[in-house]
Order: structure tokens, then C-alpha cells, then sequence
């Protein structure tokens, strides 16, 4: 320890004095004074609050966006279905579109309604590609993202049922259209097919009377007559004019009936040509005019007629065994008739040309 000097030793000796007095009389009278508080962990538990909070409110915006993106997403998928079947319903519009305009060429009294139709299958194709090109599902970053797309799908799909409303509407006029046209043509094959068979019947008749007593086979006219009497039916049945189906299931009755008609009728026709082949001129003449009746040109006399020079000279002559003679007649018109005659006092009469046909007259 330094050595002080005694002055300065004296000057200290108070102050220590005093000091000794000051702890004495404070350790003497002051009580214990108690622990100072710590004020950190309030601190961090404040701070921890305020970060909960705040992750909690933050987890909270990013939870609501989740849900809003969600909702957004599920509106453009269902958007997007709509889109699809619309879509669909387009695709049926055209092709059902596409036939009748097809089906219909020529056939519509007024050509510029199938030239509508055709322009709005063009329209239609160009709107088809685009909405096939839309996909029907995506991945969004925000639900304004996926609004903005579920509203463009919105509108594309108003416009294809629009366009699909519109191409339907234009295919039923070209199909009424058609459907007139085709009426139209019906009921003139039917009126067509009626007056046939009307002709048909009224020939029919004809050859069923003319026929009577000159065929082989009675039953051809007994065919004709079954046929003529269904074929007058038919005529006469009542259609209704304005259904196509009906018009034209009419068509073909008739249709059947003229030509039932027409074959009976050839038949007896052809046996009526048969039985006049098969007939000789006395039993032709003897048929028409009876055994025994009075010859249609005078007998006896010379045949005369008119030959290369204009003159002819008349003949007799014998018959035969039969014993009978032969005697001209009279020349007519560049023609000639004999009289044929038998000792039975019958004959027949012989009409001829001069380019050498004879019939019995």
C-alpha cells in the first residue's frame, strides 16, 4: 500500500468517517428492497400474438381465395358441359341440315330457300371448329382468371345454340318446301294414273262387248269382265289429297288396275283373233249373215272390173264337184264382189281388190 503524507492522510480521515456513518444508518433503517420485474417475456408474447394474428388472417385470405378459385373453377367446368352439349345439339342441326339440303336438290319450287339453308351450314362450320377448340378444363391462377374464362365459354355458348336454333329453323323450310314439292308431283302422277285407267276401262269395255259369240274360251270375258268391274272401283275410290302416303298408295292402285285392265283386255283380244283365224269365209259369212239368207250382191251375170287397162271381162265357170257355179258381180271403187253360189240355193258373198286380198261379205 503507498504511503500517503499526513496532510493528506488527514483530509481522508473525515470522509471515511462519514462514509462508515452513511452504510451503518442506511443498513440500520432501510428494509429490504424486493426483486426487479422482467419485462422481455411480455415482450415475445406480444410479438407472438401479433405473428399469430397476422397468420391467421393471412391464412384465412389464402383459405377464402382457395375457396373463390374453387367456386370459379367448378362454374367453368359446368360452363364448360354446357359448351359440350350445345356443341352436340349443333352437330345433330347439321347433319340433319346436310340431308335435307341434299335430299331436296331440285325438288323445292323456289330454289333460294335451300341457298338460306346452305349458308347457315357455312356459318355453322366455322362456329363448330371454334368450340371444339375450347378446353372443357383448365388450371387457373386466381378465380378472376377463371370467371374471365367461364364467361368467354358463356358466350360461346349462347352463340352455337343461337346458330343452332337457327340452322334447325331454316332445315324445317327446306323440308315443308320439299315436302310440297313432292305432294305437287304425287298428286299429278295421280291424276295421270286416273286417266289411264279411265281410257283403260272404257277400252276394256269396248273389247268385252266386241268379243261376245267370237272366242273359244268364254272365261277371258269373264276374266275381262272381274277385272273392269275392280278397276271401276278403284277409280271411283275417295283419297285424301293432302297426305303424300295416302296420294300415292292411290297412284298405285290405279297404277295396277290400268294395267290388270290392259292385259285381260289383250287377251281376249288375242283369242278373238285366234277364233276369226280359225273361221272359213262360208262360216264367217254363215255366221254373220245365217244359212240360207239372201246374198249382199246380186247373183248371176258377168264379173267385171277394172284391170291394168282399166277393163274387165266377165266369166262363168263350174265349182267343181260340188256342182255349183260361180258368177261375177259389180266392181266398186276400184274393187270387186262375186257372188259364190251352191246347188242348195245358198252362197256367199265374196268381196276383193285389185291387189288381191278377198273377204266375205
Amino acid at each position: 500500500m503507498t504511503n500517503l503524507g499526513a496532510e493528506e492522510t488527514q483530509e481522508l480521515e473525515p470522509l471515511r468517517d462519514t462514509q462508515v456513518f452513511d452504510l451503518e444508518d442506511q443498513s440500520s433503517n432501510d428494509e429490504p428492497t424486493p426483486p426487479r420485474r422482467r419485462r422481455w417475456p411480455w415482450i415475445v408474447a406480444v410479438v407472438a400474438a401479433v405473428f399469430v394474428l397476422f397468420a391467421g388472417v393471412l391464412f384465412g385470405v389464402q383459405m377464402s381465395n382457395q375457396r373463390a378459385l374453387t367456386a370459379a373453377t367448378d362454374a367453368h367446368r359446368v360452363a364448360a358441359s354446357e359448351l359440350t352439349t350445345a356443341s352436340s345439339g349443333l352437330t345433330d342441326a347439321t347433319e340433319d341440315g346436310q340431308a335435307v339440303h341434299d335430299e331436296s336438290a331440285g325438288q323445292v319450287a323456289d330454289d333460294a330457300i335451300r341457298r338460306s339453308l346452305a349458308q347457315a351450314l357455312d356459318a355453322t362450320t366455322a362456329l363448330t371448329s371454334q368450340a371444339s377448340s375450347v378446353p372443357r378444363s383448365g388450371v387457373f391462377e386466381s378465380a378472376g382468371e377463371a370467371r374471365t374464362a367461364t364467361q368467354d365459354v358463356d358466350l360461346l355458348t349462347h352463340r352455337v345454340t343461337a346458330q343452332s336454333r337457327s340452322l334447325r329453323e331454316a332445315t324445317a323450310a327446306v323440308s315443308v318446301a320439299h315436302e310440297e314439292w313432292r305432294l305437287a308431283q304425287a298428286t299429278a302422277a295421280l291424276d295421270t294414273a286416273s286417266g289411264k285407267l279411265t281410257a283403260s276401262i272404257r277400252a276394256g269395255e269396248a273389247a268385252f262387248l266386241g268379243s261376245e259369240g267370237r272366242v273359244s274360251d268364254n272365261g277371258l270375258r269373264q276374266a275381262l269382265r272381274a277385272t273392269l268391274d275392280k278397276a271401276s272401283t278403284t277409280s271411283k275410290q275417295a283419297i285424301e289429297r293432302a297426305d303424300i302416303t295416302a296420294v300415292q298408295a292411290a297412284t298405285k292402285s290405279m297404277v295396277d288396275a290400268t294395267t290388270a285392265v290392259e292385259g285381260s283386255a289383250r287377251a281376249v283380244s288375242d283369242a278373238q283373233t285366234t277364233w276369226q283365224a280359225q273361221q272359213s269365209p262360208r262360216t264367217q259369212a254363215q255366221t254373220e249373215r245365217g244359212t240360207g239368207g239372201t246374198p249382199k250382191s246380186g247373183s248371176g251375170g258377168s264379173r267385171t272390173g277394172t284391170g291394168s287397162n282399166g277393163t274387165g271381162s266377165g266369166r262363168t265357170g263350174s265349182s267343181g264337184s260340188s256342182g255349183g257355179a260361180k258368177s261375177g258381180g259389180s266392181t266398186s271403187g276400184g274393187g270387186w264382189t262375186t257372188h259364190e253360189g251352191w246347188g242348195d240355193g245358198g252362197g256367199v258373198g265374196v268381196c276383193g281388190d285389185t291387189a288381191g286380198n278377198s273377204w266375205a261379205c
